[in-house]
């Protein structure tokens, strides 16, 4: 509990001071509303469904207590990618969870189009909510094929589960999702252009989902991608960033920002000039 709170407090800091173009009395407005929905949602409960609070003149739709939370985390994480592409970006979010990034994205980033992929049904209805355009919205899995694959749910949070198993992880059940490669995804959606940003946060299936995307990194201006670093199932963090740098991206950040037991680092690969 003392090394959540200090991670809270930690974005707290970071939310108020670093990041740039949001107002302090919303950030702080945010902060306050962060602890007493935390407090109200543990001690009673979340309506069944799922709860929904006004953040930035927009409502945003969580299930756990730690919603708001999650969503100031990806604040803090990625606030440097505006640093990096032009206003209205299009984006690709892979592991959209709930839709904590293509919130981030329409607010901050000022995105224009965000195409989210996200497996799980549960984070998929919330997900259609909390995004830009329901319609850019994909229920399946991407990996390294097609088919069906089995998703293992965390016991902990959703945002853990994945294809992959974990041995540190424990896991209330498992389901079977069809599952396409991002270039089997991306035939199906229009994108005209470039896709300006391409996130990844698969909870330890990033590599294989990279090597099955060629099609779409050719097209991709710059990848936020999650790196395996204690993941044995999945490798070392190098295989991903060497793969990238084969296909013509240089890393330009990496940041471990995680509350407990870091097991994976943020890279932020932008494509080097021809």
């Amino acid at each position: 509990m003392i090394k959540m709170l200090t991670w809270s407090l930690r974005m707290d800091h970071i939310f108020l001071f670093r990041i740039p173009g949001i107002a302090k009395s919303e950030c702080l407005w945010f902060i306050l509303l962060k602890y007493y929905r935390y407090l109200r949602d543990s001690l009673f409960g979340l309506p069944r469904g799922g709860s929904s609070a006004t953040v930035f003149g927009r409502r945003y739709h969580y299930s756990d207590p730690f919603g708001l939370a999650s969503l100031q985390r990806v604040y803090c994480e990625h606030y440097g990618l505006r640093s990096y592409v032009d206003e209205s970006p299009v984006v690709m979010d892979v592991g959209a969870h709930i839709g904590q990034f293509n919130f981030f994205c329409t607010h901050y980033l000022k995105a224009r189009r965000v195409i989210s992929v996200e497996p799980l049904p549960d984070c998929f209805a919330l997900l259609k909510l909390n995004a830009l355009d329901e319609h850019d919205c994909i229920n399946k899995a991407a990996g390294g094929e097609g088919g069906l694959v089995t998703m293992h749910v965390s016991k902990i949070t959703t945002q853990q589960s994945s294809y992959v198993k974990s041995s540190s992880d424990t896991y209330s059940g498992k389901f079977d999702v069809a599952m396409e490669t991002l270039d089997a995804l991306l035939q199906r959606i229009s994108v005209a252009g470039a896709i300006d940003i391409l996130k990844i946060d698969t909870e330890g299936s990033e590599y294989d989902i990279l090597c099955h995307a060629e099609k779409v990194l050719r097209q991709t201006r710059l990848v936020s991608v999650e790196m395996s670093v204690l993941r044995k199932s999945t490798g070392s963090i190098f295989k991903a960033g060497s793969m990238l740098e084969d296909m013509g991206f240089a890393l330009r950040e990496l940041d471990c920002f995680r509350a407990v037991n870091t097991t994976a680092a943020n890279g932020v690969f932008v494509r080097s000039a021809p």
